[in-house]
């Protein structure tokens, strides 16, 4: 297994770019051993580029230590489990930042994920939303008590549920799965969703599948819709194939 990638971020019309992106992609014995993340600092709270480059260095550092694990997916929630107390017990103000983990390798993916980032998965079979988002708005979506068009205009998008740094109500999300040759990933920042929300990417997905070259195909039209200039947010993205 190989993998291909591609990682954008910018501020934004922000005043800083609090997103991180993580891209470890090495080859070991002639296979690929990847680990991507996004983590998004909170800007609501103190610190929130501080606190992304934090959990982003966690797992940076954990990178040899999941990949010696006999349990991949433990040790990867271990690593955001570690670093949501050390940031809650920090002696700082009040700070925290959502995160979207990916660790791949030979046929398998491994995910760890609290908050809103998102993680995609584009294949032969369907376009998936693979993470939740753990916010009030896409709850009342998700059990039925929102409509699509009611999800995307109104409130709650900015009420978080779980993020690292919250401390003992954090709820991690870990899940495996199988990969196949072709399989893409897009991993993502909420700052992309002023541009693609959740059914656009979808058919985006369903598009794509229908070229000759889908991660190209993806690889163009997100540079064409991101349109950093116009972002109120700081939008960040990961887009990767396994070959």
């Amino acid at each position: 297994m190989k993998i291909k990638h591609t990682e954008f971020t910018h501020q934004g019309t922000r005043n800083e770019n609090q997103d991180r992106l993580l891209c470890i992609n090495r080859d070991e014995n002639g296979s690929s051993c990847a680990l991507f993340a996004v983590v998004d600092g909170m800007g609501g709270l103190s610190d929130g580029a501080e606190t992304a480059q934090e959990v982003k260095n966690s797992l940076k550092m954990a990178y040899t230590e999941i990949m010696d694990s006999p349990n991949r997916l433990e040790e990867l929630q271990n690593v955001l489990h570690r670093a949501n107390i050390r940031i809650n017990e920090s002696k700082q103000s009040r700070r925290g930042a959502t995160c979207s983990a990916l660790w791949l390798e030979k046929d398998k993916y491994f995910i760890a994920h609290t908050g809103d980032t998102r993680i995609f998965s584009i294949n032969s079979n369907k376009t998936e939303l693979l993470t939740e988002d753990q916010n009030i708005a896409f709850t009342m979506y998700s059990m039925g008590r929102k409509t699509y068009e009611e999800y995307l205009s109104g409130g709650g998008h900015n009420r978080l549920l779980s993020f690292v740094g919250m401390g003992k109500k954090m709820k991690l999300q870990g899940f495996e799965g199988r990969t196949m040759r072709g399989d893409i990933f897009l991993l993502c920042s909420d700052g992309l969703n002023q541009f693609l929300q959740l059914k656009s990417v979808e058919e985006l997905g369903r598009k794509a599948l229908q070229q000759n070259d889908p991660y190209q195909y993806l690889l163009q039209h997100l540079k064409e819709t991101v349109i950093p200039d116009r972002s109120e947010d700081n939008v960040s993205w990961i887009c990767l194939q396994v070959t």
